[in-house]
């Protein structure tokens, strides 16, 4: 339905995503509305192998508006099922090596192995384990290790980064309610995840992928 048509409750609209601001994704410095960034450990076997595990993702986004040729809408995409464009997926070296070759090289504007390896540090750092569980991990390391399998992380990741771009079009199926914070007489309504409805589907395209989805739920 056009923008200015919506009415409350389930609602779908296509239109370009223009934001307010943007973010800079962590890993590529794309700027975007939104990023998903899943986070793997590098772990390193008892014969030398490395292997990767997932150890957690990071995600943040920012509110934008959906405008067609009759208006334009708010969209909060917190909690939104989403299609994202996969922008890149990189590997680091381990923290010694990874500061050795930050010392010797710059490359503008692309964040070097140490900034990343400090990034997914702090990510997992948030996201703390209970002691009982650090223990558990800490005899499981030691059991498999004793029987050649994963021995520990070398403290390097792998990321593979998704990002919601501005300036796009997008089709964005969810609640319409009122928006709280209202700019004018044209601001009032905002789409998010409702409480009553898990519908919330955001889709990059036109309105075909939406109902191709749709149908299966």
């Amino acid at each position: 339905m056009p923008a200015r048509s919506v009415a409350m409750g389930l609602v779908e609209v296509e239109g370009i995503a223009r934001p307010d601001r943007v973010i800079t994704s962590p890993i590529s410095r794309t700027p975007c509305v939104y990023y998903r960034v899943e986070i793997e450990a590098a772990e390193k076997e008892k014969g030398g192998h490395l292997s990767f595990s997932r150890v957690g993702n990071d995600t943040c986004c920012e509110k934008f508006y959906v405008e067609d040729e009759t208006g334009k809408i708010l969209v909060d995409p917190k909690g939104a099922d989403l299609d994202l464009n996969h922008t890149i997926r990189r590997e680091t070296q381990p923290p010694a090596r990874a500061r050795e070759a930050s010392e010797t090289t710059s490359l503008s504007g692309i964040p070097s192995d140490e900034e990343l390896n400090r990034y997914g540090d702090s990510v997992l750092a948030s996201k703390r384990r209970s002691p009982l569980r650090k223990l558990a991990k800490r005899i499981w390391v030691g059991l498999f290790y004793s029987r050649g399998g994963v021995y520990r992380p070398t403290g390097a990741y792998r990321f593979t980064e998704y990002c919601m771009l501005a300036q796009e079009r997008y089709v964005v199926a969810g609640t319409c309610a009122e928006n709280p914070h209202p700019r004018d007489e044209s601001d009032r309504n905002m789409i998010h995840l409702g409480r009553n409805n898990p519908i919330f589907l955001i889709r990059h395209g036109t309105e075909k992928r939406v109902e191709s989805t749709l149908k299966f739920l």
